[in-house]
């Protein structure tokens, strides 16, 4: 059995006053939690929260949470994992606690994350509200979204979320005047839940952006507008990508890294008869780059 989704991500920030702001007045996020210790949790659906908040020194993702069905399943993975002499500690009861699963074991990312197996996510019975008048986010059986990671040997990366975690490579960007190339992964019917980032202009490490999807294009709509009306950094005007269809634009967030905020992504309907291609452009139209060429 293979991870499911991508179930949550935490994030190290320097100023949680600005991503609160940022995630519930543009975002659209709701504040579901927060701790004595400054944590601040974030909903987008029925989940507890899809993000985490905790304060510190430096900003980052701290770590990628991805889900499995059940027990039997995370002491699979575990088994494939350890086989492969990828080293895997047990999650403690406090991290459990802390990130609201029954269960979790924590692994070295080769893309440079900070992995997380983990089952049984908290669901909060109490309605979702977003932070501002929209229609809600496209989540359920595609997770949150997805995140993009600039890496050095993208094929060994793909070959060890799929074949240890049961991942599949949906396509490829390759286009030459940008010198940055894409492969996309996804293990659910979301076109791809992590992106891997490669060339000459990639900086391996570096979080490229993470992206979330609402259920209407008014949303979008009203999104763009009010990036304008915040004072937010547009990298990415508005536009529609090429292999996924995302209609979408991306900001940067108050770490300094990019979102992508869209609608009407792919979904891959049956696996059996997916084939994999390539494309030679990033956008069908639009997307055109304002500061940061490295965002997709």
């Amino acid at each position: 059995m293979s991870v499911t989704q991508l179930g949550y991500i935490d994030l190290t920030v320097r100023d949680l006053g600005a991503w609160e702001r940022f995630a519930t007045q543009f975002l659209g996020f709701q504040v579901s939690d927060r701790t004595d210790d400054g944590r601040l949790y974030l909903r987008m659906d029925e989940r507890h929260h899809r993000f985490t908040l905790i304060p510190g020194n430096a900003d980052g993702i701290a770590r990628v949470g991805w889900e499995v069905a059940n027990a039997q399943a995370l002491r699979e993975a575990v088994t494939r994992l350890t086989a492969a002499k990828i080293p895997v500690t047990p999650g403690t009861e406090a991290e459990a606690r802390a990130r609201r699963v029954r269960d979790l074991v924590k692994f070295p990312d080769l893309a440079g994350l900070n992995g997380e197996l983990y089952y049984g996510a908290l669901v909060d019975e109490r309605p979702f509200r977003p932070g501002r008048a929209m229609s809600g986010f496209v989540t359920g059986t595609g997770g949150l979204g997805h995140v993009l990671v600039d890496v050095e040997t993208p094929e060994e990366i793909a070959a060890f979320y799929c074949n240890l975690l049961g991942f599949r490579v949906t396509d490829y960007i390759l286009w030459d005047e940008m010198k940055v190339n894409v492969l996309f992964l996804h293990c659910n019917p979301r076109h791809h839940s992590l992106g891997l980032v490669y060339g000459p202009n990639a900086s391996p490490g570096r979080i490229n952006h993470f992206m979330v999807e609402v259920r209407s294009l008014d949303d979008v709509g009203h999104a763009y507008d009010l990036a304008d009306k915040l004072g937010l950094t547009v990298v990415q005007a508005l536009g529609k990508h090429t292999n996924d269809h995302m209609i979408s634009f991306y900001v940067t967030n108050p770490s300094g890294f990019g979102v992508e905020y869209g609608w009407g992504g792919l979904t891959i309907r049956d696996e059996t008869s997916w084939v994999v291609q390539h494309h030679v452009a990033a956008s069908q139209w639009g997307h055109k780059r304002r500061l940061d060429a490295a965002h997709l």
